[in-house]
């Protein structure tokens, strides 16, 4: 993660109620767009109903028309055994690998 995107405001200015559309908005995107977030972050996940559940309220939408417009079209699970990269912010990527089968 670049350290401009962890220090520098990407939305200075913009209403608070504006910023929670873009950040909401932009979650959803990359779920729909990246088969690999939507595996972890997409349709049957609290995550997804939460986010489509608000971006439905603040846009003044059906709840299930704005899940079925975010709908990702594929999701792509992760290879088994791959390892799992943890980040605490500020501090080094910890690595785990997961037990074997």
């Amino acid at each position: 993660m670049s350290d401009s995107l962890m220090s520098n405001r990407q939305m200075e200015g913009v209403p608070p109620i504006d910023q929670a559309k873009r950040a909401i908005r932009h979650a959803l995107e990359t779920i729909r767009d990246n088969p690999k977030v939507a595996w972890h972050l997409g349709i049957g996940t609290q995550t997804f109903a939460l986010l489509t559940e608000a971006a439905a309220t603040l846009y003044g939408e059906d709840v299930e028309k704005v899940r079925k417009a975010f709908l990702p079209p594929e999701v792509e699970e992760p290879p088994r055994g791959s390892p799992v990269i943890r980040y605490v912010h500020g501090q080094v990527p910890i690595v785990i690998n997961p037990p074997e089968a």
